[in-house]
């Protein structure tokens, strides 16, 4: 089983744009078919787990609406909210239910942007106490005035002014020219009352210059915290054609991946090796070549001459103009714009798509002047994660220094499960000649906060760290043949891992579960340990349980006090003597 390829993104860098965090359930099908409860629970489990996302739209729809509390209540248990994507206004009892089920505001996209229909909308969330975010796209023959339904909107947490939504039905017939002016005016009228805008779908030649930093082609789609993680919603377009049963499967299916498999060829063949020598020498050197077959395979020889390297750039310039078409290959946002996708071409066909002078960007002017944000308490929590993660760090270094361990997990306490594992006096010896990762016992079962420290060591591997369970893997690149790794968690569940002493990012895979957001609950840590270059030591884990330090000692006894009856005792001898 290939492993995924980890990329480092040490060292940490600043507080920035953040990233999103929020997934997308379905209810139904393009046809209007409801999916089955276990279904969604599994849906909400995978956001949770594997895409790690921390807030969920659910389509909401009439048939929901009475699993809405279970739903929500399953959610929290996930470490995640839920919140509600409403296309029809009329939902009976929709507000009541939202308030009940504790959700974290509505997402209100309407299939047209009636301001009446708006204005309604948006009173009933007030008098609830929830915060809406909307989605509106233009309709053919149906073009409010921009001015008067950004007053209507600006009541609105976020506005999104979309071409198109890949979840609502399309129009009967094209837009009409004029409703490129139309979302472009839009967004500068809600611009100007203090409204956060987002301009989604269309190309940057067809947006006006100060409304540049609103667009969100796909590429930008993705990297806006107000938006959908990339897993999480190409996952909801793929499905939302297939049936119940086909869903069913492909949840079944993802989540069933990077389910571990015991390295039975490491359990065979180790034992057999290490009793002769000649055999274990000639393994070790083809592992040295194999180990490293996945670079070799991705490695492109560079050319030797400048004429060689020329002809090279023209070759790729030629390439590129083939796929982007003779005009895109001229504009200054080749690299960061979705060019004429088919909803445009379908949509407006009148208009044609031209080429903008000047040296191609590298990244969207989207942060080229502030503009309007919203942020909910999940984002303002992950706003603020950069100092409070370096609080923790430096908490477990005092930790760490200052204080005595609580206990010690001594070498006899774990193995490496299901493979060869010989105990030396002082270490553990953890052999293997392939690249997957390798995970020992059940260390304990621990309650946040604690810390726990280790040493590896003796040799190199690609990955040391800890697991937590199949999505949870908490590891950093091995960069000498010695670290020391501290990982402390809070309370709350927020961790922070340091390698000698300096805090790392954790290991992110391609391809794979990602790193933990939090970890609460009853934890069962284990060492992980990926791609081992023949073997490694491991040492007995250090462990501080609570905030590390000791119990206070209570004062000792001043007095002592005896009570005795002298005739139970008179009686009591007469009976022994008798």
């Amino acid at each position: 089983m290939r492993e995924p390829d980890g990329k480092e993104n040490t060292p940490l860098p600043a507080a920035g744009p953040l990233r999103p965090v929020r997934g997308l359930v379905l209810t139904r099908n393009r046809r209007g078919v409801p999916f089955a409860l276990t279904d969604l629970r599994k849906w909400i489990r995978l956001n949770a787990d594997v895409f790690k996302t921390r807030k969920m739209d659910l389509l909401a729809g009439a048939d929901t609406l009475p699993l809405l509390a279970d739903l929500a209540d399953f959610t929290r248990r996930e470490n995640a909210v839920l919140s509600l994507r409403v296309q029809d206004a009329a939902l009976p009892g929709l507000f009541t239910a939202a308030a009940h089920a504790g959700v974290l505001d509505l997402f209100f996209c309407p299939p047209s942007p009636d301001p009446a229909v708006l204005a309604a909308f948006l009173d009933s969330a007030e008098q609830a106490g929830m915060p809406v975010r909307v989605q509106v796209s233009p309709v053919p023959g149906a073009l409010t005035d921009p001015d008067t339904l950004a007053g209507t909107l600006k009541r609105a947490a976020s506005v999104n002014v979309a071409l198109s939504d890949p979840f609502l039905p399309a129009p009967a017939r094209p837009l009409e020219d004029a409703a490129v002016v139309w979302m472009n005016r839009l967004v500068r009228a809600l611009d100007e009352r203090g409204v956060e805008a987002n301009l989604v779908g269309l190309p940057f030649c067809q947006v006006s210059e100060e409304n540049r930093p609103h667009l969100l082609n796909r590429q930008q789609f993705f990297l806006d915290h107000q938006q959908y993680n990339k897993a999480s919603y190409e996952l909801a377009e793929k499905v939302f054609g297939c049936g119940p049963h086909r869903l069913s499967k492909v949840l079944e299916n993802l989540l069933a991946r990077g389910a571990s498999l015991h390295h039975a060829i490491d359990r065979a063949l180790l034992p057999w090796i290490l009793d002769h020598p000649r055999a274990h020498v000639r393994t070790w050197m083809l592992h040295k070549v194999t180990r490293h077959f996945r670079f070799l395979q991705k490695t492109v020889p560079l050319p030797e001459t400048v004429s060689a390297c020329e002809a090279e750039v023209a070759k790729l310039r030629g390439e590129q103009r083939r796929t982007l078409g003779p005009v895109c290959a001229q504009c200054r946002f080749q690299r960061v714009c979705d060019h004429e996708t088919p909803a445009f071409r379908d949509l407006l066909p009148g208009l044609r798509i031209r080429a903008e002078e000047g040296k191609p960007l590298l990244a969207a002017p989207c942060g080229e002047r502030e503009r309007p944000r919203h942020y909910d308490a999940v984002d303002e929590a992950r706003r603020r994660m950069p100092a409070h993660l370096e609080a923790l760090a430096e908490k477990a270094r005092m930790i760490v220094m200052r204080d005595t361990p609580t206990r010690e997990i001594p070498l006899s306490a774990y193995e490496i499960e299901n493979h060869y594992s010989p105990l030396d006096d002082a270490s553990r010896r953890w052999y293997s000649f392939s690249r997957g990762e390798l995970l020992s016992t059940v260390l304990g079962r621990l309650e946040p906060p604690f810390t726990l420290t280790l040493t590896f060591g003796g040799g190199i591997a690609e990955q040391i760290g800890f697991s937590f369970g199949r999505n949870a893997k908490v590891v950093c690149p091995m960069i000498d043949y010695s670290h020391r790794l501290a990982f402390h968690v809070d309370a709350e569940g927020h961790y922070v891992l340091l390698r000698d002493g300096v805090q790392v990012r954790p290991t992110e895979f391609e391809g794979a579960p990602r790193t933990p957001v939090v970890l609460s609950g009853v934890l069962e840590p284990r060492i992980s340990i990926h791609n081992i270059d023949g073997f490694l030591l491991t040492q007995s884990l250090m462990l501080w349980e609570g905030d590390g330090r000791p119990p206070e000692k209570r004062p000792g006894v001043k007095y002592s006090v005896v009570i005795v009856s002298t005739r139970y005792a008179r009686r009591l001898q007469a009976v022994l003597l008798g």
